[in-house]
């Protein structure tokens, strides 16, 4: 791999990101439950945050091919800053709509980064268990963070949590113009032509269908999560915490491996697992009757995800030129998060109307017609 002191640098400021972030998002669910807001409010706005992540991945994927890098690290940290100050003055739907559309800007700007540079820092053959480093660092840095947002809920309250959260972002942004070197990787001023290249591309064409019918299917229940741990399990906010850091050390534990077997047997197997995998675990998940059942499928679903964003950025990275990987990486996400808006209304309907354990369930049988797209995808290795 080349580069390797670029890559470090960029992996010590995605590191400090990614704990600004893991702070306040994981307990935001219950964060708007005290602040007042619905549970529907509470189920668009989690979907909100996770969806214009990909919903904003065109413009972030441009932004990124044609603007300097480290102003793209810089530009996604000071936004992160500006919405945490927001949150803590939150109290109507609207003002909340406007913080996760700078949430999910910022983030998308994040994980379309992490497409560009290390698709120029590495080779195909390698990809697989780079693209798995990455995800290991910040991974250690979203569990740490997971750790310990209920005992400084429980201690010192949702408004020190995020005041810890922005100063994280706020340090990070200034880092970002000190440490990220210049790594020759120079802005692509031909990049809004690259949609006729991903209409060409049948792999990618038939990879972004089967993201499309698997996130869509995810985010029925992905805002309840913690919802369902805590008005159905009654468990407190402490534990939920735990529970969200024990499925990142899940992830930890297999994460490296998961990067390796991609490597050696192919981003197409590996994501036709984690799509049967994650059916399992989220059934397992809606159908916990205790702490220990839901630590449990956390454990699985942990797991599960270690095969999932590796495999997907493999088979992307290698089917389209390096110059403009960005840009298409950002049209492929930004269609998956087109599908995904719809997703939290069918959840909060059954979870109001029906049962909320069926939200669950619903989820992993819905997640299962993923499997038909990518079988009739070939794969460059």
């Amino acid at each position: 791999m080349r580069y390797s002191k670029n890559f470090v640098s960029y992996i010590f400021l995605s590191a400090f990101f990614y704990l600004g972030l893991s702070l306040w998002q994981t307990l935001f669910s219950l964060f708007l439950d005290y602040r007042g807001f619905t549970i529907n409010e509470i189920g668009v706005a989690g979907t909100l945050i996770f969806s214009l992540r990909f919903l904003l991945s065109f413009f972030a994927g441009i932004i990124i091919d044609r603007v300097n890098l480290k102003i793209n690290i810089f530009l996604a940290n000071i936004l992160s800053f500006s919405y945490i100050v927001l949150l803590n003055y939150v109290s109507g739907f609207y003002l909340l709509v406007l913080i996760c559309f700078i949430a999910g800007f910022a983030s998308s700007l994040y994980v379309q980064l992490s497409v560009k540079i290390i698709s120029f820092l590495s080779k195909v053959r390698e990809r697989g268990t780079i693209f798995s480093i990455y995800f290991f660092s910040t991974d250690i840095a979203y569990m740490i963070g997971s750790a310990l947002s209920g005992s400084i809920v429980q201690n010192y309250g949702y408004i020190f949590l995020n005041q810890v959260s922005g100063m994280i972002f706020l340090l990070t942004s200034i880092f970002s113009l000190i440490l990220f070197p210049d790594i020759g990787i120079k802005p692509d001023h031909s990049t809004l032509p690259s949609f006729k290249n991903l209409v060409k591309n049948r792999i990618v064409i038939l990879l972004t269908l089967s993201l499309i019918l698997h996130d869509s299917s995810i985010f029925i229940s992905t805002s309840y999560m913690p919802l369902l741990a805590k008005h159905v399990l009654l468990l407190s906010e402490t534990a939920i915490g735990f529970l969200v850091a024990v499925k990142r050390f899940s992830k930890l534990s297999f994460q490296i491996i998961s990067g390796k077997s991609i490597d050696k047997f192919g981003g197409k197997i590996a994501l036709i697992l984690h799509f049967i995998l994650t059916s399992i675990g989220y059934i397992g998940y809606g159908l916990s009757r205790n702490f220990t059942d839901m630590m449990l499928a956390n454990i699985f679903l942990g797991f599960s995800i270690t095969l999932d964003l590796p495999a997907r950025r493999l088979l992307l990275s290698s089917s389209v030129p390096k110059e403009y990987v960005a840009t298409i990486s950002g049209i492929s996400d930004t269609l998956v998060g087109l599908f995904i808006i719809p997703s939290p209304i069918i959840g909060g309907y059954i979870w109001n109307n029906i049962d909320p354990r069926l939200v669950f369930i619903v989820a992993g049988i819905a997640n299962l017609s993923s499997l038909v797209p990518i079988f009739f995808m070939s794969e460059k290795r």
